[in-house]
C-alpha cells in the first residue's frame, strides 16, 4: 500500500508533502473500505438494498475530495 501510495503521490510531486499525505489518506481510506466490505459488505448492502457496486461508487465520490 505503501509503494502504492508514493506512487500516486508522485504525480502530485510539485503540490508538496501536504499532496503526498492527502494521498496517504485516500489510500488508507479506500483500503478500509475494501476491506470492510470484503467482510460485512454483503449483508449491508442487503440490508440498505444495495447493489454490489455501491461502495465502489461511494469511494470513488470520495476521494477527489482529498484534493480540493
Amino acid at each position: 500500500m505503501r509503494a502504492l501510495a508514493d506512487a500516486i503521490a508522485e504525480k502530485f510531486a510539485d503540490e508538496g508533502e501536504t499532496a503526498r499525505r492527502r494521498v496517504r489518506s485516500a489510500v488508507l481510506m479506500i483500503g478500509l473500505m475494501a476491506f470492510g466490505d470484503a467482510v460485512v459488505g454483503p449483508q449491508l448492502r442487503g440490508m440498505l438494498g444495495s447493489d454490489d457496486e455501491a461502495a465502489r461508487r461511494v469511494a470513488a465520490h470520495q476521494v477527489p475530495s482529498f484534493f480540493l
